[in-house]
C-alpha cells in the first residue's frame, strides 16, 4: 500500500491529494476483503468435501448392510432366534420354520418337510457335538445334520413353551419355560421349579445365560435366579421392571441383564457384587 505526504499548498491540491490518498485507502480494504472471501469459500469447500469423502466412506467402506427376506430364500421374514453352528453356517428361527445359510445358499427345514416339530421357532442353540436344538411353543427338536428327534412333556420337559436354550461347560442342555427349567444330560431329564423361597424366584423363566465359572442364570418375569451346580441364589430389585428379564449376556467378569426398563450389570470382582442400572441406550441410524 502506498501512502502520500500531504503538502498543503492551495486548498485545490489540499483536495486532489486528499481524495487520492482515500481511495488507495478503500482500494487496499477491498482487496483485503476479496481475499479474505476467496480464503473463506476455500475453507468451506475443503471442508465440504471432506465430509462428502468421509460419508461415502464410513457408508461404503467400513460398513455394509445386506438384507435377506424371504426373496432370498428366508423361511419367513419374522425372524425369533439366530445361532451359528461350529462349521459357521448361520440358523435362522422364524415362524414359519428353520433356514440354514451357509454363506452363499439358503436351506429351509419346514414342519412339513423336516422333522421339526413345530413350526414357529423361538430359541435356537448348538452343543458340543454341533448337535442344533430348537425351541418351539409345542417342544423341542433336536438335529444332528441326520437325524431329527423331538421332545415334550412326555419325555421329561416341564413345560412345551420353550423360552431360551443354553449348554453348559458340562454338555447339558438348559430350557426355560413359563412352568420352569429343564435339563437333559442327554439320557436323563430334571426339573426345577420355584420351591417356597429356594430353588427359582419365579417358574416363568424367559432367558438363560451361562458364565465363564458355569454358572447358570435365569431371568424371570420376577427377578433373577443363579444356579452354581450346587446352590441356588435370587436377586430381586425393588423396582419391578427391572425384575422382568428378558435377555442375558454374560463376560468374564460382568452380567448382563436386559429388563423392561434398561439394562442391568452385575459386577463379580473377587466376590463382591454391585449391581448398577443403566437406561442409556444408543441409536445408530442405518442408512
Amino acid at each position: 500500500m502506498q501512502f502520500f505526504k500531504i503538502k498543503f499548498s492551495d486548498d485545490n491540491k489540499k483536495v486532489v491529494h486528499l481524495i487520492s490518498y482515500l481511495q488507495n485507502i478503500i482500494q487496499h480494504i477491498m482487496g483485503l476483503k476479496l481475499k479474505l472471501l476467496a480464503l473463506l469459500f476455500i475453507i468451506i469447500g475443503l471442508v465440504a468435501i471432506s465430509c462428502t469423502k468421509n460419508s461415502k466412506s464410513n457408508n461404503s467402506g467400513t460398513e455394509e448392510w445386506t438384507t435377506y427376506t424371504t426373496k432370498q430364500g428366508l423361511s419367513s421374514n419374522e425372524i425369533f432366534a439366530l445361532a451359528i453352528d461350529k462349521q459357521g453356517a448361520l440358523w435362522i428361527g422364524t415362524e414359519y420354520g428353520i433356514t440354514k445359510y451357509d454363506g452363499n445358499t439358503f436351506q429351509k427345514f419346514q414342519q412339513s418337510s423336516s422333522g421339526l416339530i413345530y413350526h414357529s421357532v423361538h430359541s435356537i442353540a448348538v452343543d458340543s457335538d454341533n448337535n442344533k436344538w430348537f425351541g418351539t411353543s409345542e417342544g423341542v427338536s433336536k438335529f444332528d445334520g441326520t437325524t431329527w428327534l423331538s421332545y415334550t412333556t412326555d419325555f421329561g420337559l416341564v413345560d412345551n413353551y420353550i423360552n431360551s436354550i443354553a449348554v453348559d461347560g458340562y454338555g447339558n442342555i438348559w430350557f426355560a419355560t413359563p412352568e420352569g427349567v429343564s435339563r437333559f444330560d442327554g439320557l436323563n431329564w430334571k426339573i426345577f421349579v420355584k420351591q417356597g423361597d429356594s430353588i427359582l424366584v419365579n417358574n416363568r423363566v424367559k432367558t438363560i445365560g451361562v458364565d465363564s465359572s458355569n454358572n447358570l442364570w435365569l431371568g424371570t418375569e420376577f427377578g433373577i435366579s443363579k444356579f452354581d451346580g450346587n446352590h441356588w441364589t435370587s436377586y430381586i430389585q425393588t423396582d419391578n421392571s427391572l425384575n422382568y428379564i428378558l435377555s442375558i449376556a454374560c463376560q468374564s467378569t460382568n452380567i448382563w441383564f436386559g429388563t423392561l426398563a434398561g439394562v442391568e450389570k452385575l459386577i463379580i470382582r473377587a466376590g463382591i457384587r454391585i449391581i448398577m442400572k443403566m437406561d442409556w441406550h444408543t441409536t445408530k441410524y442405518m442408512p
